[in-house]
């Protein structure tokens, strides 16, 4: 399981913590063969707690979910990265939505 984050007041995660909580779910989901979505959601949602319209962390939240087959809950993780004035989350996003939405289609 992956380890509970220092708290900050509030109870949400310490701001440094955010992103090597970030960090880790990228790296678990993307980068470890097999990659993890299961650990990333958890990573992720701790994440999004702090920062819940942080692109990057819609993003990998809606990969995460892709890769379980979870098309219709990760559609509107990969849309909310959509408004992202960052080129290359935007690319991403883009074509994250694409792909959710051709793979809930063929799922139905």
């Amino acid at each position: 399981p992956a380890p509970s984050p220092p708290v900050a007041a509030g109870g949400k995660p310490a701001p440094a913590n955010i992103e090597d909580l970030q960090k880790k779910a990228q790296e678990v989901l993307l980068l470890k063969a097999p990659p993890n979505p299961e650990e990333a959601i958890k990573l992720i949602d701790v994440v999004l707690q702090a920062k819940p319209e942080d692109p990057r962390c819609n993003i990998l939240k809606g990969i995460a979910l892709g890769l379980l087959k979870r098309y219709d809950e990760a559609l509107p993780f990969a849309k909310k990265a959509l408004v992202s004035k960052n080129p290359d989350h935007l690319a991403e996003a883009t074509a994250l939505v694409s792909r959710l939405e051709t793979l809930s289609k063929e799922h139905r």
